[in-house]
Parts: C-alpha cells; structure tokens; sequence
C-alpha cells in the first residue's frame, strides 16, 4: 500500500520517462530486464550460450532504435534518425501493447499519478505496485472502451469499527456497480473451488497454497458496504450502493498469464477473475453488457464522493496507520469471538418493497453478514433488519443443523494430485497484502454473501424457509 500526497509530486524525470518506455512493452519484453530476465532465461534454457543469445537479441529488438536515436542525436549523426525512426515504427507492432503505450503516453493524466503520485521508476522496482498500477489502467480503459461514467481509485482506507481499517487496491465506482478490485501481478495455474478458503497454486512446477482471493475481495465488499450505509445520505444512491447485487468482485492479475482450473460447480455470479488486459481481460470486455446499468450518474457520483474521503492518504498518514495498527494487534485489540445463529431477515428490495428471507448470521467485531445459499458466501446486509433469531452457535456447521441443513464444502477434488506436502506461497509468489488482515471475521475467511432480491437465496437452501412475505 503506497501513495504519496499530491503536494509532494514534480514533474517526471528521465528515469520515469525510461520507465515508461519499458512498461509500454509486451509482456515478453517487459520480462527482459537486466538480470532478471537473464535469470529467467537460464532456467528455461539448458543451453546457457542459447540463453545468452536469445536474451540479448531481445534486447537489441527492444531497446535498439531508442539507442540508435539518442546516439544519433549526442554524436550529431543525424542521418541515424531517420533510419531509428522507421525501424521504430517497423517494430513497434512486435514490441509495443499499444493499449499500455496509450495509457503511458498520458501517465500525468491518469487516475494513478492523480491518486497516488506513485512514479513510474517506483513501480519498475515493485512487483506488486506494478500489478496495482495495471489494474488501475485496465479499469480506466474499461470505462472509456464501454462508455461508462465512472470514476477510479486507489488504495481506498475503510475504517472499521474497532479501530482496524480495510484496505482496496483498486476501486472503480461507475454506472455498472462498484467494482472492488484485488490486484495480482504473477500467475500460474490455480486449483480449488471458488468459494474455498485456500487455493493452490502451480508455479514453475512448484505448488503453493494461498488465500483465496475472491474470498478475501468479498471481505473488503462488506466493510466498503457497510462504511458506504453510513456515509451515504437515505436515498435512493445509499440503497443501490449498499445492495449486494450491486458490488462486483474482480481479481485481475498482470505480466503472467494465468490458467483457471478453479471449480466453479458454486461462486458468485457478480464476479470477474482472469487477466487485465488482452482480447478477454477486463480491459476489453463491455461493462454493459456484463453486468448491466445499476446506478445513474448522479447516483455514481455521489457514492464517488462519499469513497473520495477515505481514498485521500499521504505515504506518512498510511505509515502512521500502520505502524498504530500493529501496536494494537500485538494487544490483541482486534481479536473478535465469532458467533452464528439463523436468522429471519428484513431488507428492502429495489423496487421499493420489504421482503424476508431466512439465512444464517455470521457476527463479529460488531459485524453482521448473512450466508447465501446460492453462492456460499457471506455478504454484508446494511439495510437488513432481523425479525427473528435462533440460538447463538459456534460454528457455522452448529448453525446450519439448528435449521436442519449441512455446511457447504468447501475443499472439492482437484483436477491434479496434490502434493503430500504443498508449500505455503512465500509474499513474492502469493501476492500476500502488505497490511496484515484483522483477527475475527476476517482471519477465518471471511465470506461474504449477497441477498437475492427475487427470493432465490432463500428457495435455493437445502430446506426451504418458513415461510416468506412481502409487505
């Protein structure tokens, strides 16, 4: 999580330009930088001499006419000019994602160096920033390529309630939802279920375990939900933003592409998790027609503005959150009980009608969130109201039993055999967030689930509820 105040920025300075210039690249050329590309290569080569050779005719590809220009330039050999122009343009269909060259060309515009003030020599140097700053150029685009008004943010601070804060990489508020964005910088290949607490990952012939991060980006939809029901006035703006239907999960991942073996027999169906960019990355795809108009502009506006007062952080605020943060964790200050007990709930629907439905509560940390039967998950329920209540349980499985039903799986086969010992992703491989999670809710998966506003999460359940009423 970085950022730095607006008054701290300057003009960009050679360095940021050469930056530019690389992260402007395709991803194979982008992967060719300096030593670690020649690292790369030497893994994937038996022949070094092979390795070497290749490494550095990729170079010359890439970075060759920009050389040949300068040097042309300083050396006053101005018919070399010409010549590294036209071999630039004959390369630039081979070298350069036009798309990124586009964003990059207008970087002091962009809603990155607007948010963050983040330059482009820091990124280079950061793996993980360089992941957020693509999905920050993948949302932008996709905004402008739909035709949606909208707005982006970065690295979005939600207080909680206790003390704590949730962190968002990325947050896009626009006319087709508020879509929270976890954002990945490595790939691979990822087996489990959708809905699971842990993932493997295949890297290298290497398998890692991580934490889902669908699941941890529907934990940040339900503090986002819940600080939203409080700063939004009553009206039509906070009941849209508030609605869990109306929150899309997206994890883009960037540089390496990805393989999706991931179950998906149960997950949520708001939901986008694949590459940034390319023809079926989230950069591309129509907003519209994926998850349709939710929100008018007026509408969009104002919930944009209610998340700008959490979205305003200097790199020393962010240092002095931290650093508070994990003063108070060594005292335990964010260790919750968790309690579950089924629950008749009241929520109003779009339409203006109040329907209930019968799920199970999750509590903790002074939060509530519901179980959908139809996606597993658990999702925040600002505007519900609980009507009736069943006996306090301590585990989720207790709970279901009180109404009869059993607890969803969480760990389904695999399409692989999983090794006898799979190691825990170290932070480079796992993209683990550089803010610790707090205990409670959070630290036990939290799952977060949405409540159909057509009375589907009740009648999908295993046994059907009581009974339902409109009023």
């Amino acid at each position: 999580m970085q950022t730095t105040n607006k008054t701290e920025q300057a003009g960009l300075g050679l360095a940021d330009f050469a930056a530019l210039y690389q992260m402007s690249m395709r991803s194979f050329f982008w992967k060719i930088d300096g030593r670690q590309g020649l690292k790369q290569l030497g893994k994937e080569s038996e022949n070094s001499a092979i390795a070497m050779a290749f490494y550095f005719m990729a170079l010359i590809i890439a970075y060759g006419p920009m050389v040949c220009l300068i040097g042309g330039v300083l050396t006053l050999h101005f018919y070399m000019i010409p010549f590294s122009l036209i071999y630039m343009v004959l390369l630039s269909p081979v070298v350069f994602n036009f798309p990124r060259l586009k964003y990059n060309l207008k970087f002091t515009q962009s809603a990155w160096w607007q948010n963050t003030g983040v330059r482009p020599s820091q990124i280079k140097k950061d793996r993980g920033l360089y992941g957020e700053y693509i999905a920050t150029m993948a949302a932008e685009q996709s905004l402008a390529n739909s035709q949606v008004f909208g707005r982006v943010f970065n690295n979005v601070v939600v207080p909680k309630k206790d003390g704590d804060f949730n962190e968002i990489d990325v947050l896009s508020v626009n006319e087709c939802g508020v879509h929270v964005i976890e954002a990945k910088a490595r790939g691979g290949v990822f087996y489990g279920s959708l809905i699971g607490e842990t993932w493997k990952q295949e890297i290298g012939g290497q398998v890692f375990e991580l934490q889902n991060p669908v699941v941890q980006n529907q934990n940040h939809i339900n503090y986002l939900q819940e600080y939203l029901a409080e700063a939004l006035p009553q009206g039509g703006a906070r009941l849209k933003a508030t609605f869990p239907l109306n929150a899309v999960n997206v994890v883009l991942f960037a540089q390496v592409e990805i393989e999706d073996r991931l179950n998906r027999a149960i997950g949520p169906k708001e939901a986008f998790f694949g590459m940034a960019e390319g023809r079926e990355g989230y950069q591309n795809r129509n907003l519209r027609e994926i998850f349709k108009t939710r929100f008018t502009k007026e509408e969009t506006a104002a919930i944009a503005a209610a998340i700008e007062k959490i979205a305003q952080h200097s790199q020393q605020e962010l240092e002095r959150l931290m650093q508070e943060r994990a003063a108070k964790n060594r005292q335990g200050q964010f260790r919750h009980p968790t309690t579950y007990y089924p629950v008749r709930l009241e929520s109003p629907t779009l339409d203006g009608e109040i329907e209930e439905n019968d799920f199970i509560c999750r509590e903790s940390g002074g939060y509530r969130t519901y179980l959908d039967p139809e996606d597993q998950l658990f999702k925040a329920v600002p505007a519900g109201q609980i009507v009736e209540q069943g006996q306090p349980c301590a585990t989720l499985e207790e709970a279901l039993a009180q109404k009869g039903q059993k607890a969803p799986a969480r760990k389904p086969p695999l399409s692989r055999p999983e090794p006898e010992n799979p190691q825990p992703a170290p932070l480079e491989q796992a993209e683990v967030r550089r803010t610790p999670p707090a205990a409670g809710s959070a630290n036990q998966g939290a799952r977060a689930g949405q409540v159909a506003r057509d009375g589907r999460a009740a009648s999908a359940a295993q046994a059907k509820p009581s009974g339902q009423a409109k009023r």
